[in-house]
């Protein structure tokens, strides 16, 4: 498949697809646009052995992972990070000289694309290791192992303590995050909360593959604060795209409104405290959606 091996993804050039032409080459194009794709792999390739990503340049950064734990809990290099990974190689500009954030990022493989790239700055972040078993060191060592000094690894629970992550980014890219409906919502929150504002030029990209269960709760959520646009197949890279990828470009609308502000203080454990338009408070179950959106996405890696 190519020829690269089952666990490695990478191009020489920017136009891959344009290495197999002709009809009588269609079965090798179809086994060629397949060879980089890892959803289909055994657990030893998925979740095991690291993964091997060749820049476009011909470097490579190896990507370590993690198996499944007791916690049930695992870490994994998913076909839309691969997909963002390469569209962003193919259009350095969209990066280079920007404060970046790789918002839920597992394994890192967008932080380290981005710090690769030139971004001015680059923040990864994750759940916090009471949270999410010990994937922040993961997170950490391949940050550290691809891209030393140049990504900054903090804990964020959607949501939650957007303060922490300020001031706002020139591009956030979050990947494989529609898994539970109930958590889009805190999802929303923080992307509205720390891409930069309107006029600022500050934009997400979203991607995420088939698991998508929370992809129409979460249009409902950003509707009047991100308008969301679907990437056509040409912004894409030329070889790293495919039917089972959706990448998203939002943008913030206006300012944000009341009933969407995180209170800043006091306030439960596991919980997001926001001001209704009667100004009530409303508690929101931010951590324990969160968790739970992460528990079903590393058991549909299995």
């Amino acid at each position: 498949m190519g020829g690269r091996g089952d666990n490695e993804a990478g191009v020489s050039g920017r136009d891959g697809a344009a290495e197999t032409t002709g009809g009588g080459n269609s079965l090798a194009a179809f086994y060629e646009a397949w060879a980089w794709k890892r959803e289909h792999l055994k657990d030893r390739d998925r979740l095991q052995r690291p993964y091997v990503h060749l820049l476009d340049d011909g470097s490579k950064l190896t990507i370590k992972q993690a198996r499944f734990k007791a916690t049930g809990f695992a870490s994994t290099v998913w076909d839309s990070s691969i997909v963002v990974a390469k569209m962003l190689e193919a259009r350095p500009e969209l990066c280079r000289g920007k404060r970046c954030l790789d918002l839920s990022a597992g394994c890192g493989l967008i932080a380290v694309v981005l710090a690769r790239l030139g971004a001015s700055e680059v923040v990864a972040t994750d759940l916090c290791e009471n949270e999410l078993d010990d994937n922040l060191p993961l997170l950490r060592d391949n940050c550290e192992a691809n891209a030393p000094g140049r990504v900054s690894v903090l804990p964020h629970c959607w949501g939650r303590d957007m303060e922490s992550l300020l001031p706002r980014f020139d591009l956030v890219v979050a990947c494989d995050v529609m898994y539970v409906s109930e958590a889009v919502g805190d999802l929303v929150d923080t992307l509205a909360g720390v891409v930069a504002v309107t006029g600022c030029g500050g934009s997400v990209l979203l991607a995420h593959g088939r698991n998508r269960g929370g992809e129409g709760a979460f249009m409902e959520a950003a509707a009047g604060r991100l308008a969301v646009a679907r990437l056509p197949d040409s912004e894409l890279h030329a070889r790293f795209r495919t039917d089972d990828v959706s990448v998203f470009r939002l943008t913030p609308t206006g300012t944000p409104k009341a009933e969407h502000v995180v209170a800043v203080g006091t306030q439960p454990k596991g919980h997001t405290r926001k001001r209704g338009a009667a100004g009530d408070v409303v508690q929101a179950e931010s951590r324990d959606t969160q968790t739970e959106q992460t528990k079903k996405k590393t058991k549909d890696a299995a």
